[in-house]
C-alpha cells in the first residue's frame, strides 16, 4: 500500500475514479500516507453531486467549505420548504467554480430565490425544474450565458392572466444559448369539444411576436404547449441539425393539417409525435401516435378495442397520396374505419364526455345529485342506441 501513495495525483485519481466512497476510506485506512494522495478521490466522490435540503444553516455551512471544496461540486438539487435569503444563495453559488447543473425540482417557494440567484454562476450548462407550480409563481434571471439544457415542467394553464407570463418565459428562453430544451405542460387541458381552442396572436401565432429563432437547438421535447407551424419554425429554424425532436399533447388550432405541414416540415429527421386522444372536437380519435425516420419510414400506432395496433408506412408517400384520398386516411390504410373499430371509438368519447361533465360537478361547493343522475342516464342511453347501431 506504500507504493500505492508513492504515485503522483493524476494516476492516483484514475486509479480511484470508479471506486465507491465506501472502497477509498478502506484504502485510507490502511495507508501510511493517505491525507494528501487520498484527498482529491475522496472529495470528488463526496461533493460532485449534493442534495441539499434547504434551509439557512445549510446553504451557509455549503458556503463556508470555500473553493477549495466547491470546486468539486457538479450537480446541485435543493429541496424543502425551507426560506433562504437570496444574497446566502449568491454567496453559495459565486463559490461553486465547477457548478454545471442545478436541480430546483424539489423546491418550494424558494425557487425563486434560487433562480434568481443563477447568474451569479459562470460554469452553469443546465437547469432542471419539474414542479407542479404555475408559470405565474415564477420569476426568470435576466441572462445565464452558459446555458445549454433547460428541462421544466411546470403549469401553463392558457388563460388571459397567464398571457404576459408566457410571454416572459419564452422570451426568457429565446435569449438562452439552448442546445437542448424540454418544457412539459403539467396544467390539465380540457378536450372537451364543446370548447374552443385557446386563441393564437394578433402575428398568427402563440410564441411572442418578435421570439427569435432558437439556432442553437440541437434538441427539443414538448408536451401540452399551444404551436402553429410558424411557431414550429421558430423553435426548429434548421431541422436538419436537430438529434431529438418529441411533441406530446401539443395543442394546434387545426390539427388534422397543420400536423401534416410539420410533419412535411420536419422530414428527414427522426419524429416523435403524440397525437392520439388530445384533441377537441376530433371525433374518434383519429390522430395516431407517430414517430417517423429520416428514411421515410412511420411506426403508426393506433389504438383499437383490442389494444395498441401498431404498423409501419411510409410518410412520404402518404404526403404524395393526400390529395386523392386525404394524408391520415392514407396514413392508416383506411384500417381505422372498420364498423367495429368507429363504434369502439364513439363509445371512448361518450366515456370521456361522461367523465368531463362529472369531474364539472365534482368541482362545486355542494355535490348535485339529481343532476349526476341525469348525466347518468344519459350516459346509459347514449351507450345503448350506440350497441344499437342508432348513431
Amino acid at each position: 500500500m506504500a507504493s500505492l501513495t508513492t504515485l503522483p495525483p493524476e494516476i492516483l485519481s484514475l486509479i480511484c475514479d470508479g471506486l465507491t466512497l465506501r472502497q477509498i476510506l478502506k484504502i485510507r485506512l490502511i495507508s501510511r500516507s493517505h491525507d494528501e494522495k487520498f484527498r482529491d478521490s475522496m472529495r470528488r466522490e463526496v461533493f460532485e453531486r449534493l442534495r441539499v435540503e434547504f434551509t439557512s444553516s445549510n446553504v451557509k455551512r455549503l458556503a463556508e467549505l470555500g473553493e477549495e471544496v466547491g470546486g468539486y461540486v457538479r450537480h446541485i438539487t435543493f429541496v424543502g420548504e425551507g426560506k433562504v435569503k437570496t444574497r446566502a444563495v449568491v454567496k453559495l453559488l459565486g463559490g461553486l467554480s465547477g457548478l454545471k447543473e442545478v436541480d430546483l425540482g424539489g423546491l418550494g417557494a424558494g425557487v425563486n430565490v434560487v433562480i434568481k440567484a443563477l447568474h451569479v454562476s459562470e460554469t452553469l450548462e443546465s437547469v432542471v425544474y419539474n414542479s407542479s407550480a404555475g408559470i405565474m409563481d415564477l420569476t426568470f434571471p435576466s441572462t445565464l450565458g452558459n446555458l445549454k439544457k433547460l428541462e421544466m415542467g411546470l403549469k401553463i394553464p392558457y388563460t388571459h392572466a397567464s398571457r404576459p407570463f408566457e410571454k416572459k418565459l419564452w422570451g426568457w428562453i429565446a435569449s438562452l444559448p439552448l442546445t437542448e430544451l424540454k418544457l412539459v405542460n403539467t396544467a390539465e387541458i380540457s378536450c372537451d369539444p364543446d370548447q374552443t381552442t385557446w386563441p393564437v396572436r394578433r402575428h398568427g401565432g402563440y410564441l411572442p411576436k418578435h421570439f427569435s429563432p432558437l439556432s442553437h437547438l440541437k434538441k427539443i421535447i414538448l408536451g401540452g404547449i399551444y404551436l402553429t407551424l410558424r411557431d414550429m419554425k421558430l423553435l426548429i429554424p434548421s431541422p436538419g441539425d436537430m438529434e431529438k425532436v418529441e411533441f406530446g399533447g401539443c395543442q394546434m388550432v387545426d390539427p388534422r393539417v397543420e400536423w401534416v405541414g410539420v410533419i412535411e416540415y420536419l422530414d428527414g429527421i427522426d419524429v416523435k409525435l403524440g397525437l392520439a386522444g388530445y384533441f377537441r372536437g376530433i371525433a374518434g380519435y383519429e390522430l395516431p401516435d407517430l414517430v417517423t425516420h429520416p428514411d421515410g419510414d412511420c411506426e403508426v400506432t393506433l389504438q383499437s378495442p383490442d389494444g395498441e395496433y401498431k404498423f409501419f408506412k411510409n410518410v412520404r408517400l402518404a404526403v404524395k397520396n393526400s390529395g386523392d384520398t386525404g394524408f391520415w386516411e392514407s396514413l392508416t390504410d383506411g384500417k381505422y374505419d372498420s364498423p367495429r373499430v368507429v363504434r369502439w371509438k364513439r363509445l371512448r368519447m361518450l366515456g370521456d364526455r361522461y367523465d368531463l361533465e362529472m369531474k364539472k360537478l365534482g368541482g362545486f361547493a355542494v355535490y348535485d345529485y339529481e343532476a349526476a343522475g341525469r348525466l347518468e342516464r344519459k350516459f346509459l342511453r347514449d351507450v345503448e342506441m350506440l350497441e344499437d347501431g342508432g348513431f
